[in-house]
């Protein structure tokens, strides 16, 4: 009888002890299936409790237009202008569980669940960074990188994304790929709860849904166009330039573009102490690759400082659409050397100034003794 009523004690202890652990995992999953929530890698809160009546088929697209014209030229500065648009297809569901006809409530939650897999093609919390891989465009940090909320499959953006973005001078012609890469997730499955959930107190959640990350890149070509660019490849002069005097420097300009220009003119701006005695010069059609020399006068004023000094100069042209251009400021660098040693003018002028009073006052005292 002792036997007995110590297997029935035992019982008794395991059954308390089984309750025990039982309600210790049922309060632990809440605060797990929270963590979950935010945690697409574990499953969604109350995957446990919850029923899979249809597996849907489809996912987002996420694609882009170019609004604009995708052509450029050297020293642009733009805002490239991208709309994204999510070209997702749901392609369909399979059952996953059956129903009876006679369970209306299972029924009831499978049409449900069929409304939220629909939204399975939804990209949500997507980001966008554009990149360039070169160094002649530039990105500017201000505008490189967005954020939209949701894409919807069909809708376009209610703004496209806008980029500022800098042409180097010194780019060559021809294509580039700038690079786009965008993060999102979407619904991935949906799961029915009923009123599983209360039992890790969420009474008013009566569905789950687990999400998949999707990285990936959008590829942008841009175009940079032909044209002619000019550059000094010489400058030479047989004289020194001394303050107040003149010298004679020969300039030679290259096009180094990739098409020719046409009528073009060279304008030279010289600012004091420097000048020239002309500012424009006619250089004619200047075929890629073809040079012209331009000789002029430079004059330094009497008070020029010995130092270098700069004189811009440009060519106006026009290009193969017969449009009116210009060329970047080229600088023609001047050495001034430091004043000749020697007597300088306004001591000259003092000597002389000096000897002519002496003679002055001698032809005075001379005129005083003649009256005498």
């Amino acid at each position: 009888m002792r036997f007995w009523n110590r297997i029935s004690k035992a019982a008794i202890y395991i059954s308390l002890a089984a309750i025990t652990i039982i309600m210790i995992l049922v309060f632990a999953a809440g605060p797990i299936a929270a963590q979950a929530a935010d945690n697409n890698d574990l499953l969604a809160p109350g995957y446990g409790f919850s029923t899979n009546y249809y597996r849907g088929y489809g996912e987002p697209d996420i694609n882009f237009s170019l609004i604009g014209d995708p052509e450029f030229e050297r020293g642009d500065i733009a805002m490239l202008q991208i709309n994204l648009v999510n070209r997702g297809v749901l392609y369909g569901f399979k059952a996953d569980k059956r129903v009876g006809s006679d369970d209306t409530g299972a029924h009831e939650l499978s049409l449900k669940e069929l409304e939220y897999e629909s939204r399975r093609t939804t990209a949500i919390g997507l980001k966008a960074e554009l990149k360039s891989d070169t160094d002649y465009i530039k990105i500017d940090p201000a505008t490189s990188s967005h954020t939209v909320e949701k894409l919807v499959p069909g809708e376009l953006l209610e703004d496209p994304l806008e980029f500022m973005i800098t042409i180097s001078n010194n780019a060559p012609a021809g294509e580039y790929i700038l690079s786009i890469p965008i993060s999102y997730k979407y619904q991935s499955q949906a799961r029915m709860t009923g009123s599983q959930t209360a039992l890790i107190g969420m009474p008013g959640m009566d569905h789950t849904a687990h999400y998949t990350n999707v990285n990936k890149t959008l590829y942008v070509p841009i175009r940079i166009k032909e044209s002619p660019k000019f550059e000094i490849t010489q400058i030479s002069s047989s004289e020194k330039l001394y303050p107040g005097s003149t010298k004679t420097l020969s300039v030679t300009y290259q096009n180094i573009g990739e098409v020719a220009a046409e009528d073009a003119i060279l304008r030279t701006i010289a600012i004091l102490p420097l000048s020239t005695d002309r500012s424009t010069t006619y250089l004619g059609n200047m075929e890629p690759g073809e040079e012209r020399t331009v000789n002029f006068q430079v004059f330094a004023e009497s008070d020029a400082v010995g130092k270098k000094y700069n004189i811009n100069s440009e060519i106006r042209y026009l290009d193969n659409n017969n449009d009116l251009k210009f060329s970047d400021d080229m600088k023609i660098g001047i050495e001034v050397e430091p004043t000749r040693a020697g007597i300088s003018p306004g001591l000259i002028a003092l000597i002389g100034i000096f000897i002519l009073g002496i003679y002055l006052i001698f032809s005075v005292i001379r005129n005083i003794d003649h009256y005498k």
